[in-house]
């Protein structure tokens, strides 16, 4: 990984629950570094992208982990690894970026005592360095 990988702060608030799944709103920062979908970000080489959940969620939340899948033939769900803060408030997935394709996210999360997962935010490794 580069000294300067792209620093990518994507903050989640307001969470509705649906079905067994909870979507939220994302912000993405910076602006320039949004993609497609909810939560999605466009990667412009190595990365560090941090999702946050917003001071405004309630505590019971928290990330269990992330299941990461190629959305087209790519193999660039290899070039990402996963962290969470011990807190559980912070995912961190830090990108390579080495690989073309797109990669869907589907963050596992805990509310109380209740398992739910989200929708899939997309990473797109399409334009390489």
């Amino acid at each position: 990984m580069p000294q300067n990988p792209q620093q990518i702060v994507v903050t989640m608030s307001s969470p509705v629950i649906s079905n067994g799944v909870v979507d939220f709103d994302y912000s993405v920062s910076p602006s320039s570094a949004a993609g497609s979908g909810a939560g999605g970000v466009k990667i412009q080489g190595p990365s560090v992208i941090t999702y946050q959940l917003d001071a405004s969620v309630n505590d019971s939340w928290i990330f269990l982990g992330a299941t990461i899948s190629e959305k087209d033939s790519g193999v660039a769900v290899n070039d990402v690894t996963t962290t969470i803060s011990k807190d559980g408030r912070f995912l961190v997935a830090t990108n390579t970026d080495v690989d073309n394709g797109k990669i869907c996210f589907v963050f596992n999360m805990q509310n109380g005592t209740t398992r739910i997962s989200t929708p899939d935010p997309e990473e797109d490794n399409t334009t390489n360095n």
